[in-house]
């Protein structure tokens, strides 16, 4: 049973095979977000991997995913040197 790598259900909504340009984009955003569940899964290497298109547009959105970066990097800034 194929299942979605982002909210790792099996809904209604149809599921999208992941292309090679939408694993990248997934991989950068997994790393921003600190997903790591999800990076192992794609070092992996699955033979095909699945998406729902809602979750992948709303979890790889290019301007979410660069507040998120911007928002870690002024929190790692703003962290007290030891």
């Amino acid at each position: 049973m194929s299942f979605c790598v982002i909210c790792k259900t099996s809904t209604a909504e149809k599921l999208s095979t992941v292309t090679e340009v939408g694993l990248e984009t997934l991989r950068y955003a997994c790393e921003v977000r600190g997903c790591d569940d999800i990076c192992q899964f794609l070092d992996s290497c699955p033979d095909s991997l699945f998406v729902h298109s809602s979750c992948h547009k709303s979890f790889t959105h290019p301007k979410e995913v660069k507040i998120l970066k911007l928002q870690l990097e002024e929190a790692l800034c703003d962290r007290p040197v030891l």
